[in-house]
């Protein structure tokens, strides 16, 4: 699968995802997030959303709906990529 991150680049196959993985990796558990320490173990470095469409949805339609939601949901403060599975 290709995947795109919020600037628009893509990212195809096994080495290239594993450079963005290791580059976002560097930064996991570093956040700040929360002022009590007891809560820290709470905080969420990477989550998953799953968006599912009719079967017979066009695929450049989902793609170009997934890049707006994913712009809008989590443009304005987080790094994201997207994958589109047909």
């Amino acid at each position: 699968l290709e995947m795109e991150n919020e600037s628009g680049q893509v990212f195809t196959g096994r080495d290239e995802v594993n450079e963005l993985f290791q580059d976002w990796s560097k930064d996991f558990g570093k956040a700040q997030r929360y002022v009590n320490a007891a809560q820290s173990k709470n905080q969420r470095d990477t989550m998953h959303v799953m968006l599912s469409m009719p079967e017979m949805t066009d695929p450049e339609a989902v793609k170009i709906a997934v890049r707006q939601f994913s712009k809008t949901t989590f443009g304005q403060n987080h790094e994201y990529v997207f994958a589109l599975q047909a």
